[in-house]
């Protein structure tokens, strides 16, 4: 069953304030679980390998392009692989209803702002402009016989305003570290077995800067990262407001590939597909392997 609105905002929760860049890659890292997994106990016994050696050895790995981009920030995989029914919920409802999951990000993003916990800082910088509907990037196409834009029910609607999140420093990503049950104002139920993991207690000196509710570790440096692989950065970005999917890359071809149309949905751990139920379509329930 498509998730409810609450649902959405309890799924997108955890990663609603992550530069957009970073979001789009988790977003498409979410809808493979069984990688995110591997990607994580692989790290795990790699410690011994840093900077361009690290890059080197995770190109190797047969990862998706957005699992091994997530690997480089060991915090949010590390997130993602120890709380993998949400990652898994998350990526199913990224691959149905990017729509609607973009939308969710919007809104918690105002709220988060609404609450004096969404500013610019030495990490981040923030700007907020009207939603438009913008063309489909260069690259976007639409598998034969799809619809241009989804075509199921809407579940959230549109906000007015678009919030974007951008690295202070283009080549430097920090990621921000909250409690998404307190960090957008009102109370957010936390999702059904999602586990917040605090920062760690100590920090040494200049790694760790507070702001308000949200605290900011040790920046990424994504320029190294582009002179190695690249594994299209540089690409990478939320497409706000546009059709069919919701983020460029990687994410885009993986998205099209099964979404527009509302009639069925996916699961990315059994890439199974099934028609909505019959109160939404008045049609029997079908199952198809994508």
């Amino acid at each position: 069953m498509p998730p409810t609105a609450d649902q959405l905002y309890q799924l997108v929760g955890p990663i609603a304030l992550f530069p957009d860049k970073l979001l789009a890659q988790v977003l498409a890292a979410s809808s493979y679980p069984d990688q995110i997994t591997a990607a994580d106990n692989w790290l795990a016994q790699n410690k011994n390998l840093k900077g361009g050696q690290l890059q080197d050895a995770i190109n190797q790995q047969p990862w998706d392009v957005s699992v091994k981009g997530v690997a480089q920030f060991p915090s949010v995989l590390d997130q993602m692989a120890h709380n993998i029914p949400w990652t898994s919920a998350l990526g199913d409802a990224y691959v149905n209803d990017p729509t609607d999951v973009m939308n969710a990000i919007q809104v918690m993003r105002q709220r988060a702002a609404s609450s004096g916990n969404l500013k610019n800082n030495q990490r981040q910088r923030i700007a907020v402009a009207p939603r438009v509907q913008p063309a489909p990037p260069a690259n976007y196409a639409l598998p034969p016989g799809e619809p241009l834009v989804y075509a199921g029910p809407e579940v959230i609607p549109p906000p007015p305003e678009t919030i974007v999140i951008e690295p202070a420093e283009p080549d430097v990503v920090y990621v921000p570290d909250y409690n998404p049950s307190v960090v957008y104002g009102e109370p957010l139920p936390v999702y059904p077995g999602y586990y917040y993991q605090p920062p760690p207690a100590y920090y040494p000196p200049g790694e760790i800067v507070t702001a308000g509710v949200i605290t900011f570790g040790v920046g990424i440096a994504v320029g190294a990262l582009i002179g190695h692989h690249d594994w299209g950065w540089n690409s990478w970005g939320v497409h706000w407001g546009g059709p069919g999917a919701a983020a460029t890359g990687a994410a885009m071809a993986m998205a099209a590939a099964v979404v527009g149309t509302g009639r069925r949905w996916c699961t990315t751990t059994t890439r199974m597909c099934r028609a909505p139920p019959p109160s939404s379509t008045g049609l029997p329930t079908t199952t198809t392997t994508r």
